[in-house]
């Protein structure tokens, strides 16, 4: 298995230094380093604390974690997202709450108010947690709570080659067309 040295500096205390929960894994975790409100159809940014210097011909590929995709309705926006080589600054993670605000899947559940952040905070919550407002109670709609220090996305080192591009007058002249695209060979 290739090694390929990646710098990492924290930009805050709160950070942690990815590491790969098991040894064959393609993916390292990211994590929160500040507790997340999303409500419903909303984007965020969520912030790791960590910068890296990554060699050049490779990148970061920024993916959801299945566990956080299976038990709720946060989504990566752009994913994959990207990391070049050349970025320096911190990584955030676009998360946006993609439900109509309906808890997906989660068996917890938690209601309060989302102007005083110290009833979810006094729950001692450890994971993405559905949770409903006075304000959103009426309307039926769920927003989330992230636990600083929670794993909320991965990311896969990438090597990437570089594409030389040469104009023709028609690519249907060079190697086979298979033709179709959008679902043209069906579903079954």
């Amino acid at each position: 298995m290739k090694k390929v040295k990646i710098y990492v500096e924290k930009t805050s205390s709160d950070a942690i230094i990815p590491i790969y929960k098991h040894p064959n894994d393609a993916g390292f975790d990211l994590y929160t380093i500040e507790d997340i409100y999303i409500k419903a159809g909303e984007t965020i940014i969520a912030k790791t604390g960590l910068k890296f210097a990554i060699p050049e011909g490779y990148e970061i590929q920024i993916r959801p974690r299945s566990g956080v995709s299976n038990k709720t309705a946060l989504i990566i926006k752009n994913s994959p997202g990207t990391i070049d080589s050349g970025f320096r600054d911190e990584v955030g993670i676009l998360l946006k709450h993609s439900g109509n605000g309906e808890a997906q899947n989660n068996n917890l559940f938690y209601y309060a108010d989302i102007s005083n952040n110290s009833l979810l905070n006094s729950a001692k919550i450890k994971e993405p947690s559905a949770f409903c407002s006075s304000d959103s109670l009426e309307k039926g709609l769920f927003h989330y709570f992230i636990p600083k220090h929670t794993r909320i996305a991965q990311g896969v080192l990438s090597e990437i080659p570089k594409a030389i591009f040469n104009e023709v007058d028609n690519v249907k002249d060079i190697g086979s067309n298979r033709g179709g695209g959008f679902g043209s060979t069906g579903l079954k």
